[in-house]
């Protein structure tokens, strides 16, 4: 389901079978620039989870919620919502919920759910509402927890890296202030930092080499998590070291390691003889731009 019209199909479809939920749009505004332009030119109902919290004047990375529609029928702006739509696949910004509360009930409670304990009983902003760490957070979270946090929504959607829209349903739990908690244990807490990997290794790729993505005919993410991957067989642990291994993937194939060259020097970055980055400078396959 890759197509920019997926989202506004699936949408129509639960309304129609559903007729007594509301279906809201959770985006992450830093992986959909422009946003804000386009909600200031449209009516309807939408609010960031950032009001009233201390991230509050972090406006361009807040979690925007927007009001889709009920009673069967879709009631955003057409515009607004085809713009959305047709950035969804190639964003990873976007879920989409059903739930029987409004959106300033909605809203309320999934504010409350942006606080996470983490390791030394330190507190931490969970990025849920980022589709790559939620896809994550389905696989790490006990089942217990996982209701928790999808509690104030029946049925959650998300696009995931490579377009498609991946469903979750959980069955509703009141949980309001004070009753509602939840705390990562180290393992937990180490597979979401671990997961963000990929996305800052594309970041970076991006900022350096910004065709990067018109660079491989294949999925640039499947590309940089087997380039991890790989990097950790040599040691390389180093987000600099990734960027580097997964732009030669990219600049001179997913093989690269069986050319002549490569297969002289790798024994012995892998050994710490020499550095990934001075191997890559030695062997003039990458040109940066500046």
């Amino acid at each position: 389901m890759k197509s920019s019209f997926a989202i506004k199909s699936t949408a129509e479809t639960y309304l129609v079978a559903n007729p007594n939920d509301s279906l809201y749009l959770l985006i992450d505004h830093a992986g959909m620039p422009g946003l804000y332009r386009k909600l200031g030119k449209s009516s309807g109902s939408w609010a960031s989870l950032f009001d009233a919290t201390r991230e509050s004047g972090a406006f361009s990375v807040a979690p925007i919620l927007i009001f889709l529609g009920c009673n069967s029928s879709l009631q955003v702006n057409k515009l607004l919502f085809n713009w959305i739509s047709e950035r969804a696949p190639n964003s990873s910004a976007l879920i989409m919920l059903a739930s029987h509360l409004s959106i300033k009930e909605l809203k309320a409670k999934l504010t409350l759910r942006l606080d996470v304990k983490i390791s030394q009983d330190m507190d931490a902003m969970l990025r849920f509402f980022d589709p790559r760490i939620f896809e994550q957070l389905v696989k790490i979270l006990t089942s217990d927890q996982l209701a928790k946090l999808c509690g104030p929504a029946r049925t959650w959607w998300y696009v995931d890296r490579t377009g498609g829209i991946v469903r979750i349903e959980r069955e509703f739990q009141e949980i309001d202030g004070d009753g509602y908690s939840l705390e990562l244990n180290e393992e937990q807490e180490f597979s979401l930092v671990s997961v963000s990997e990929p996305d800052q290794v594309m970041h970076i790729l991006r900022t350096a080499i910004p065709q990067v993505e018109s660079l491989s005919s294949g999925n640039i993410y499947k590309i940089i998590a087997d380039s991890i991957r790989a990097a950790a067989r040599l040691k390389l642990g180093a987000i600099s070291d990734l960027a580097l291994y997964s732009a030669m993937a990219i600049l001179r194939g997913v093989d690269f390691e069986e050319l002549p060259y490569w297969r002289d020097v790798l024994p012995d970055v892998q050994s710490g003889k020499i550095t990934f980055a001075n191997a890559v400078a030695n062997s003039e396959d990458i040109v940066w731009e500046k």
